[in-house]
Order: C-alpha cells, then sequence, then structure tokens
C-alpha cells in the first residue's frame, strides 16, 4: 500500500525512481557478494504494484496497534508517515530522518518539504523511526525540522 502519488513508480520500478543507478557506483554498495551471485550491475528491483491506496488519516489497524496515516510530501511526492496516536510511536519513512536531509532528487519538492517540516514541529510524538539510522524522539525531531526551515529559507 502507499500514496497515490508513487503509484506508478511502484507499477514500474524505473531505476530513475529507485536511484538504483547512483548506488550501483557506490564503492560501498554491496560489501560481499550474495548467495545468489547477483553483482550491483545486475540488480534490479523488481515492480510492485500497490494493491491499495493510502490517504492523509486513513487508518492502518494491526490489532497491537493502530496507525495514522499522514502524508508527508518533500522527499517524495507520495511520502507517507504512520503514527500511532495511543503511543506515539512514528514510522516516518524518509521525511525526516538522522542526517542530512535529501531535497535535490527527481521528485523532491522543497517548498512541499518545508510545509512537512512545519507539520513535523507540531506533531505530537514520542518515539520516530526514520528511514535511516537511529531512532529518535520528539525533541530531536523538531530539532531536525527547525534547522532544515533554517537552512531552507525561501
Amino acid at each position: 500500500m502507499g500514496h497515490e502519488a508513487e503509484a506508478s513508480a511502484f507499477a514500474r520500478m524505473p531505476d530513475s525512481d529507485t536511484l538504483a543507478e547512483y548506488f550501483r557506483t557506490q564503492p560501498d554498495a554491496m560489501t560481499q557478494v550474495p548467495p545468489s551471485g547477483v553483482t550491483p550491475e545486475d540488480y534490479r528491483i523488481s515492480p510492485a504494484p500497490l494493491t491499495g491506496v493510502l490517504v492523509e488519516d486513513d487508518t492502518i489497524d494491526i490489532g497491537d496497534a493502530c496507525y495514522t496515516v499522514l502524508h508527508l510530501p518533500g522527499h517524495s511526492p507520495g511520502s507517507i508517515g504512520l503514527l500511532d496516536q495511543k503511543t506515539g510511536i512514528f514510522f516516518s519513512g524518509d521525511a525526516i530522518y538522522q542526517g542530512a536531509l535529501v531535497d535535490d532528487l527527481p521528485g523532491c519538492n522543497r517548498h512541499a518539504y518545508r510545509d512537512t517540516m512545519t507539520l513535523l514541529l507540531n506533531l505530537d510524538v514520542r518515539l520516530v523511526h526514520g528511514g535511516h539510522g537511529r531512532a529518535f524522539g520528539k525533541a530531536r525531531m523538531q530539532e531536525i525540522a527547525k534547522g532544515y526551515l533554517e537552512q531552507a529559507k525561501p
């Protein structure tokens, strides 16, 4: 499942949308050859058409947790986050994470990213699992969002 803005990319998985060409050129893209013998040059991400579309405020109930879908565009048009409002656990995807936020790749939109950072400044969370790096708390999320807004002034 995913946001409608990502449906075409998931259905085709072109290298341009997955950044596969970029990652193939990285010296540490693969530290060991996997048992299948695949090399970075041969690797392709298989299409994964969406089986359902998620929109802002949808809920995903998995029994032990119930997540509210947040549309968080900027890094990509269909970036979403999942927030368990009961526990404050937030899966932010690539909307926010430890390290420099990427906003200069195909599909990125800095204006939308600024709006997302503004939303995240006021989001009530306890623990954030970003798309990269270690988990962090609300204060760190606010610090990252404020930093982005300061450096990305219009």
